[in-house]
């Protein structure tokens, strides 16, 4: 069960997924959440309202979905029949949904989990998606084409439609130009003293989509951090003896996510509480070698 007044005023909230154990969803559970715009029940049972469990939430501004056998029931039930547009939920997701990349051609692995049989019902001209068709769990490729540097950027959506089936899901890429490309190695310091080429370093950064890097953001933070790190002693006084070196890691979506946020990035970072952070340390070091 839901607890009353549970979400009640969570105006973030923008979608629920009612798991087939559901049993009650109780007063005010979702009062005044007026950003849902997306609920499926997966029951074939309805799980019992109480009064003003779902007030305030816009009932005829989408569609509840709920399993095919059980439409009727719904639309019969107190409370789950006050919404007005009731219809079978088909399954079919694009985990992730967004793809992003540079001037330089992308490869971006997605995954498709329908419950039969797909097909990519459109996308851009500069997109390629392989297998552009399977059934049930299918991985598949999408090839972003390159363009010139500096270009200016688009956008565009990658539909999948279940077949026979008026039900699909998008998408959404974009891309940018910049004046360099996807891993692409920078120097950013080259040492002046010692007798052996100077020290290495490696500086990376994470969570920086495709939007983040082209506006300059990347590099702005990256040289920072630069400033930062040679602001302490002994780096200081010995910042002629150092090489610095940097590259443009491409991250699906923008940010850092926690345990129980996910967020496609690089180097798969997430938060560990507070302000501790951890990646794929592995991947990161093979990554830096690079320089």
């Amino acid at each position: 069960s839901i607890g009353e007044n549970a979400f009640s005023n969570c105006k973030m909230l923008e979608g629920i997924i009612f798991p087939e154990s559901m049993e009650t969803i109780r007063q005010g559970a979702f009062n005044e959440c007026y950003g849902i715009n997306s609920i499926i029940c997966k029951g074939t049972m309805p799980a019992h309202i109480e009064s003003g469990a779902f007030d305030g939430v816009a009932k005829d501004n989408f569609t509840l979905e709920v399993p095919e056998s059980a439409i009727s029931q719904y639309q019969a039930a107190p409370g789950w029949k006050d919404f007005k547009r009731i219809a079978a939920h088909h399954e079919l997701v694009c985990r992730p949904s967004v793809a992003c990349a540079l001037s330089t051609e992308h490869k971006q692995k997605l995954v498709i989990n329908a419950e039969g049989e797909w097909e990519v019902a459109s996308k851009p001209n500069w997109c390629e998606v392989s297998p552009a068709s399977g059934n049930k769990k299918t991985e598949v490729t999408l090839t972003i084409k390159g363009m010139a540097k500096n270009a200016d950027s688009r956008d565009g959506k990658a539909v999948f439609r279940l077949k026979d089936k008026d039900y699909t899901h998008e998408c959404s890429v974009s891309q940018y130009g910049y004046e360099y490309g996807e891993d692409e190695w920078i120097t950013l310091q080259k040492a002046t003293k010692g007798n052996n080429g100077g020290i290495n370093i490696v500086l990376l950064g994470d969570g920086f989509n495709a939007k983040d890097i082209a506006s300059g953001k990347y590099l702005k933070d990256i040289k920072q951090e630069v400033e930062y790190f040679f602001g302490i002693e002994p780096y200081k006084t010995y910042r002629d003896y150092f090489n610095v070196y940097t590259a443009i890691p491409l991250s699906t979506e923008s940010g850092v996510g926690t345990v129980n946020t996910i967020r496609y990035n690089r180097f798969n970072t997430t938060f560990t509480g507070g302000v501790g952070l951890k990646a794929d340390y592995d991947e990161v070091f093979n990554y830096a070698l690079g320089a």
